[in-house]
């Protein structure tokens, strides 16, 4: 991630000033942990909790379009191959592709260490909505097609990693 990171100074598309913080033409705020654990746990007592899930999903659409234009023309494999590099800069954990099948456009994601399920100690349910948003919308505005994410497993469930399945919505 670090070399990533190097690059991208070099680049000068990862650019820190006072008060901003921008990462290739897309500005970002860090927000600590905690409040997004504490958001999900409000949101959960009032069964609403999937609006962190559309929400996150929705601004990784635009996102990850401002993302694609600084990088310039890439093959939909490339993106693919590029989103676990990006989303792993933002800190909730290490993101690996472990499937991708472009063909039937499903794909399997593992998320190791992940800063959601740590903070949010045992669930009876998956916890890392915001991940599983990202993925959504990333991946649908890479194939131009509505998809879905679900986290099948979750490190707040007791299991080793976090995993996640995304497909097309048919």
């Amino acid at each position: 991630m670090f070399d990533l990171i190097k690059e991208l100074i070099n680049l000068k598309k990862l650019d820190m000033k006072e008060g901003e913080i921008s990462l290739l033409g897309t500005n970002l705020c860090l927000i600590p942990p905690d409040v997004y654990v504490l958001l999900l746990k409000e949101l959960q007592k009032m069964n609403k909790q999937k609006v962190l899930y559309e929400s996150s999903k929705k601004s990784s659409i635009s996102w990850f379009r401002n993302l694609t234009t600084s990088l310039g023309k890439r093959t939909v494999n490339e993106l693919i191959d590029f989103l676990p590099k990006t989303l792993n800069l933002l800190g909730l954990g290490a993101i690996e592709i472990d499937n991708k099948d472009l063909g039937k456009k499903e794909f399997l994601f593992s998320l190791y260490d992940s800063l959601t399920a740590e903070r949010y100690g045992k669930s009876k349910s998956p916890v890392d909505l915001q991940v599983s948003g990202f993925l959504a919308g990333s991946l649908e505005f890479i194939l131009n097609t509505e998809t879905s994410c679900a986290e099948t497993e979750c490190m707040s469930q007791g299991y080793k990693k976090c995993t996640f399945v995304v497909k097309t919505v048919e």
